[in-house]
């Protein structure tokens, strides 16, 4: 495909931050997407990609296959497709053509709030900074709060793990009420808060749920373990899939992995 030949320069308003994220070597912005890729074909591999979808005149079509083009030529980059019609543009990337990249892109509405803790900016920011070095403080909901380095969260975007147990607006009242920021202590204390235990299964590894009869019945699971030790075992995320799934693998050395 033909690139089109535009003036470059930086332009802040393209990505939609003002400043570049404390800890990345370079932050450049491009007025059109020909002129990112004239950038990769120099030799600059970039960690991360904002693509706005809506960056120019050019149609839908054409915007997805800019994308592709970028996520064909950086095989390692990352990329988020930021746009104002979330609903509109699965149409063009749910084809066979991107799969090999789907691990590699993320969707985003421009300001959305109305399903998660961070608006799209807000988590695409905590992204970056979490790339790019040690991370003090989140925002969340447009709540500053302190984030310790603890053995739940891997980085500042995994408290999406706690959204999805406690729900968006039971975990902010709870941090804004604890005011003492996301911690090994803050967490643990708010996963006691559940009554429920996890059954597990010693000879399988199998953590089970308690409402999941037929796996019980299956493996008749000879001890239980509380939310707490769930998650400081084997995980956040294996603890929210037993509960929506009914049941998980888990490995004998978790504990070891997990306290890395």
């Amino acid at each position: 495909m033909e690139r089109p030949t535009e003036s470059s320069g930086i332009n802040s308003r393209y990505f939609g931050f003002g400043s570049s994220p404390k800890g990345f070597d370079k932050y450049l912005c491009f007025t059109h997407p020909s002129l990112c890729l004239d950038e990769i074909d120099k030799g600059l591999i970039p960690d991360v990609v904002i693509f706005d979808w809506e960056y120019g005149i050019e149609s839908a079509k054409q915007s997805s296959e800019w994308l592709k083009e970028i996520l064909n030529s950086s095989p390692k980059t990352f990329v988020f497709v930021y746009s104002d019609k979330r609903n509109e543009i699965p149409t063009f990337l749910n084809k066979q053509e991107f799969d090999a990249y789907s691990n590699r892109f993320q969707l985003f509405l421009k300001g959305d709030a109305k399903n998660s803790i961070f608006t799209t900016e807000e988590f695409i920011l905590q992204y970056l900074t979490s790339r790019a070095g040690k991370v003090t403080q989140i925002k969340l909901s447009g709540l500053i709060i302190d984030f310790k380095e603890n053995g739940f969260l891997k980085n500042t975007t995994d408290i999406l793990f706690l959204e999805r147990l406690f729900g968006r607006n039971n975990l902010i009242q709870s941090l804004k009420e604890k005011g003492t920021g996301i911690s090994n202590e803050t967490i643990a204390e708010m996963l006691g808060l559940f009554n429920e235990r996890i059954l597990f299964d010693n000879h399988n590894n199998l953590l089970i749920a308690p409402d999941s009869k037929m796996h019980i019945k299956k493996y008749n699971p000879a001890s239980s373990l509380s939310y707490a030790e769930v998650a400081t075992k084997y995980g956040l995320n294996a603890l929210i899939h037993v509960i929506e799934v009914g049941i998980e693998k888990v490995n004998s050395w978790a504990l070891y992995l997990n306290i890395l």
